[in-house]
């Protein structure tokens, strides 16, 4: 009887000894799958660090490029969205200077170019043929104290010329050299015997000026836009059809430094928004 009941404790003890190893096994195979889990997330992290650092850095070369390639006479050809793609018509084509010049030569009277004031609800920033654009030089205007002189290319075949009233407002650091915005469908005029066939674009405080600014990865040629009004714009803005008057009030920067109209951003599709360093809450003019 004493045999028999030692065998039966021995069993007891090797079955609950059977019990506890596979309780082991079972949190030694938790710990590893939560061990195996944090090694990942660390991994992961440091993966995500690690784009974002080469993310950087390949737009600072990317950069780089461009501004070489503009340098060397190279031109910008911005990457088409589906926006750019609608937009590719042959009359689109067609530069301000161009039209001005087709006009010229046309017979009869012109067409007029006032807005119809029942349509005035109408007009909005779509109108503007806001653009990017690569200031390629700047300098004083020859026959003016407060102008500058700006080459300009906005991604067309030939470079603008761009005169701005910006002398001891902003120095030409800030201009030659730089991707800055512009204005590039106000009909051309001379401004002091230099023919502008653009304007560029700044937020104004009453005491400092800012460029606007473009996002990382901008070239010549790129459209800013407000997605919340989409739309084409006008062909060439004269002091007749006044879209620029009627528009300007609602183009501002906003308290967080970015472009806006109507509270709305200022946009580069699939790039980002155009700012200003840090002229917030200010007329862009």
């Amino acid at each position: 009887m004493a045999s028999e009941s030692a065998i039966q404790h021995l069993s007891q003890r090797a079955t609950l000894a059977e019990e506890i190893l596979a309780k082991l096994k079972h949190q030694l195979e938790d710990v590893k799958r939560t061990a195996m889990k944090n090694i990942v997330k660390k991994e992961e992290q440091q993966i995500r660090r690690e784009n974002e650092r080469l993310k950087v850095e390949v737009n600072e070369y990317k950069k780089k490029l461009m501004l070489a390639e503009i340098g060397n006479g190279i031109r910008q050809i911005p990457i088409p969205n589906k926006r750019n793609l609608d937009q590719i018509t042959t009359d689109q084509r067609v530069s301000p200077t161009k039209e001005v010049e087709v006009k010229k030569v046309k017979a009869g009277p012109k067409p007029a170019d006032s807005v119809n004031p029942d349509k005035t609800s109408e007009v909005d920033v779509s109108k503007l043929y806001i653009r990017v654009g690569f200031v390629k030089s700047a300098q004083k205007h020859p026959d003016a104290d407060k102008m500058y002189v700006e080459e300009v290319d906005m991604g067309e075949e030939k470079p603008r010329t761009v005169v701005s009233g910006l002398v001891g407002a902003v120095p030409l650091s800030e201009i030659e050299g730089h991707l800055c915005v512009f204005l590039s469908n106000l009909k051309p005029a001379k401004l002091r015997g230099v023919l502008s066939e653009g304007m560029i674009l700044g937020a104004n405080n009453g005491e400092k000026v800012e460029l606007l600014r473009p996002p990382p990865g901008s070239v010549p040629g790129d459209r800013v836009v407000c997605a919340k009004y989409p739309g084409e714009p006008e062909r060439v803005i004269t002091s007749k059809n006044k879209i620029w008057d009627l528009v300007k009030a609602d183009v501002k920067t906003n308290n967080s430094c970015v472009a806006t109209y109507k509270g709305e951003p200022l946009i580069i599709e699939g790039k980002g928004q155009v700012t200003v360093p840090s002229v917030g809450d200010s007329q862009i003019c």
